[in-house]
């Protein structure tokens, strides 16, 4: 009976090790996908402050590029790894606006573009998946964009989408 209870012993704490090393992993792996996003929104930010303050494109009055142009990234535009590739890469936000978030943020469909761009400041805004439930989406999208958003928009999930023909950027 000893050896039993002593048996049992070894595999729970068996268990517990194996859970304690796949949470780890997890957890990692989950924190490498938000630097790769962080990343590439650096990239996004630098190209186009420094395009905006060439002579090459239109720049807003703080000097930031109005749009992002698929040939200054080279082999190709940066990636949302927190979304499937299957979308647009950016949406551009209208002339004027002086919103810091994207007025939908959850990206809810193939529509919707990976990236927000607001060339006024040259904020760049990584979407993310609705996640099961409202609040972890939200610390999700907070997390990646380290911002400190207090609620999910309530906005039509596809606003930005459909800001003007021709805002939303595809690079595929």
């Amino acid at each position: 009976m000893r050896m039993i209870v002593d048996g049992l012993i070894v595999v729970m704490i068996g268990a517990v090790a194996l859970s304690v090393m796949a949470h780890d992993q997890t957890e990692s792996r989950h924190q490498q996908r938000l630097d790769e996003v962080r990343q590439a929104m650096a990239e996004m930010h630098v190209k186009a402050r420094v395009h905006g303050s060439m002579d090459d494109v239109e720049a807003t009055r703080h000097g930031f590029s109005i749009t992002l142009e698929e040939q200054w990234f080279r082999p190709r535009p940066p990636h949302n790894v927190l979304l499937s590739a299957d979308r647009p890469w950016l949406d551009i936000a209208q002339d004027g606006d002086n919103a810091q978030h994207p007025k939908d943020p959850v990206a809810y469909g193939p529509e919707q573009a990976a990236f927000w761009y607001n060339p006024e400041y040259g904020i760049i805004r990584a979407r993310v998946a609705p996640q099961l439930s409202k609040s972890e989406t939200l610390r999700l999208y907070n997390e990646v964009n380290l911002s400190a958003l207090r609620e999910i928009p309530s906005a039509a999930p596809v606003a930005d989408a459909k800001l003007a023909a021709g805002k939303a950027t595809d690079l595929h």
